[in-house]
């Protein structure tokens, strides 16, 4: 099997790595990789941790900025309830939760 020349090792590597690490560790994956925490009641709440910031905010549509992507909220009366630097939570009638990467 070709070995990897130091050029072709990258952000993949250390990612797997640190990946492994956390694993290894026990330690929550999804805190340690930065990764967003999507918790939804039914069709009239949802609630969004660790996200990185709000780009559009309408009744029909939020758009929220993570680190893997843009989450986005569709639905009807969607009002942001909450919102501080590491949590974020929208109620409304909620028709649609996609990511956009």
């Amino acid at each position: 099997m070709p070995r990897k020349s130091k050029k072709n090792r990258g952000k993949n590597d250390v990612t797997s790595r640190k990946e492994q690490m956390i694993r290894s560790l026990d330690l929550p994956e999804e805190v340690m990789l930065d990764l967003p925490i999507v918790n939804a009641f039914g069709n009239k709440k949802i609630e969004i941790y660790n996200f990185k910031g709000l780009i559009e905010y309408s009744l029909e549509k939020i758009r929220i900025n993570t680190s893997i992507g843009v989450l986005i909220v569709e639905g009807s009366k969607l009002e942001i309830k909450i919102m501080t630097t590491e949590d974020l939570h929208i109620i409304g009638i909620i028709t649609q939760i996609s990511y956009l990467i």
